[in-house]
């Protein structure tokens, strides 16, 4: 008899997560008879295909905003729950709602490599002498215990000499259909294998690793090393192009004064003998670099800017020091962790555009300088932030509750940054919500909750936009909006600002525009506007932090005169 003409009772399910494993997983499922009484996910596109085929939907939040979170099952009467690639630890609440069992899809071997990101660490290794030659997926009970439930079903497969997490996630993908396939037919005839979890081999035992971590010294190349290590290195981050996004980070190559990023590795079979680090070849994005053992071949080398390498054969790429491997080593949890907060800030980039005119005549190759204009005011983070950011809404007539975003860097964060700042940018993304129907009081509160959060987040990794799958929305515009509350000498950093809000070494507020961009009149007129708000809105945060956003005046009471007779 086949499977077609089985009768079987039907089963009943939720299906939560993320990607077109779980569509297919789930059309399998209905395919065999059964019903998904809902699918329950932070992914558009997912939702939007459930509702076409007609199945209820619940929105999730993103896997950056939260560490657990789960939908409301309440009322729900179903037999299973599959989780597969949901990126958060489902609540035991949650768990509990499955008549049968909660299922979990799992893209490694349980227990060898517990966690997220299994394909990439299993391509790394570092625990082991040698990259992992076999790789499979696991379907296992969900506990309380990420990842340790029983295992149901496995499926393994061989890896590739020149396996990426691309390709292996691509087997991965391939496995996990086809072992729920097999997992289907377990639980339709109510005879599923729950075995404990078992090593594949002696050795070290499995290894959990939570979305936080990151590879060591944040996938710096270590040319001391081996260069089969380095290639494995390069490989197991090799997430593929856009819009596959990088999780972890991107290998990167120290010069002794900035970083430059590579796509590509492999090993050479010359052999020459050099220092380790050593440029035996250049050109154009590829390099020849000397190893503790061997040569390896990097390509795609360029600035996290996209800009070119310079970097020039017989030049010798150095060694991380102590200070910098111990700074490094001690920061790695922390920036896994701000790294949720700044996925999603960057994509949430919503720039403002100014009414204010820019130039549009030709320039000569010469930059023109800025104009800097004194405010009248000292620099306080709270207010000045709030200040600025609800003038910029109020003047470019932004949405009523729509956030728009600012670019921000204070002293706070750049000691954050500290010896790191080549690894770690202090400029930041600072997403805002401030309607003029709002008050004075509400705008600062709001102000402060999101600057407590920039600065728990810390500074970001230079290479996460360059590993979101796909280039953030309004990112050159919205950067050229900024305000830098720390004195130059502390971050001479340049930054790309078109308009500026700093402050100079006495603390005093300065309005900064592009010569570039603004003449010298439309800066003036915006310092003008800008200064007068700042005033009203300090005496109103003051005097009356009740006042509404919406009855601050934009113009100075001359230039208002001036509007009011042209309009009468």
């Amino acid at each position: 008899m086949t499977r077609e003409t089985e009768q079987h009772e039907s089963l009943r399910a939720v299906f939560v997560g993320e990607g077109s494993l779980l569509v297919r997983c789930a059309q399998a499922f209905r395919a065999a008879g059964h019903q998904v009484l809902a699918v329950c996910s932070a992914n558009a596109a997912l939702l939007q295909w459930a509702q076409a085929q007609g199945l209820p939907v619940q929105a999730l939040a993103p896997a950056s905003a939260t560490k657990t979170s789960g939908p409301d099952l309440a009322g729900l009467a179903f037999d299973y729950l599959f989780s597969i690639a949901h990126l958060r630890v489902l609540p035991a609440a949650t768990l509990a709602h499955a008549r049968c069992m909660a299922i979990n899809f799992h893209d490694a071997l349980l227990p060898d490599y517990a966690g997220l990101n299994a394909t990439a660490w299993a391509l790394l290794c570092p625990e082991k002498s040698s990259a992992e030659k076999m790789h499979g997926v696991t379907w296992h009970e969900m506990t309380p215990e990420v990842d340790a439930g029983r295992t149901l079903q496995q499926l393994s497969f061989a890896v590739a000499s020149d396996e990426t997490a691309l390709s292996l996630n691509a087997k991965c993908y391939e496995a996990g259909l086809a072992s729920f396939d097999a997992l289907l037919r377990d639980l339709e005839n109510g005879r599923p294998d729950l075995l404990p979890q078992t090593l594949r081999k002696p050795g070290p035992a499995g290894v959990f690793r939570s979305a936080w971590a990151r590879p060591e010294a944040l996938a710096t190349l270590d040319f001391s090393r081996p260069a089969v290590e380095l290639v494995a290195l390069v490989r197991a981050l090799d997430f593929g192009p856009p819009p596959y996004a990088n999780p972890l980070a991107r290998p990167k190559i120290w010069t002794g004064s900035c970083l430059l990023g590579c796509a590509r590795a492999r090993q050479s079979e010359a052999l020459v003998p050099a220092a380790p680090g050593t440029v035996l070849a250049q050109l154009e994005d590829t390099l020849h670099v000397a190893t503790g053992q061997g040569v390896v071949i990097l390509s795609g080398c360029a600035h996290l800017d996209g800009s070119t390498h310079g970097v020039v054969v017989g030049q010798v790429l150095p060694l991380l020091d102590a200070s910098l491997q111990s700074a490094l080593a001690q920061a790695l949890p922390a920036v896994g962790q701000g790294e949720a907060y700044w996925f999603q800030a960057y994509r949430q980039l919503a720039p403002l555009a100014l009414p204010y005119p820019q130039r549009t005549e030709a320039k000569g190759m010469a930059k023109s300088a800025p104009h800097r204009l004194a405010l009248g005011l000292r620099a306080n983070a709270e207010r000045t932030v709030a200040a600025f950011s609800a003038w910029l809404a109020a003047v470019s007539g932004h949405s009523e509750q729509a956030a728009h975003t600012v670019f921000y860097v204070d002293a706070h964060l750049a000691a954050q940054a500290g010896v790191l700042a080549p690894w770690l940018s202090a400029w930041v993304p600072l997403n805002l919500s401030l309607p003029v129907s709002i008050t004075v009081a509400e705008a600062l509160a709001r102000t402060r909750s999101q600057l407590v959060r920039v600065h728990a987040a810390g500074p970001c990794t230079r290479d996460l936009p360059l590993r979101l799958g796909q280039a953030p929305a309004g990112l050159a515009a919205a950067s050229h909006i900024g305000v830098r509350l720390l004195d130059w000498a502390q971050a001479p950093e340049i930054t790309t600002a078109q308009l500026l809000l700093t402050q100079d070494a006495s603390g005093q507020l300065l309005l900064q525009a592009d010569g570039d961009v603004f003449s010298a009149p439309t800066a003036a007129c915006m310092a003008a506007h800008l200064g007068h708000w700042l005033h009203a809105f300090e005496a109103a945060a003051n005097a009356a932090p009740e006042t509404l956003l919406a009855s601050l005046s934009l113009l100075p009471v001359s230039e208002a005169a001036q509007q009011h007779q042209r309009n009468a």
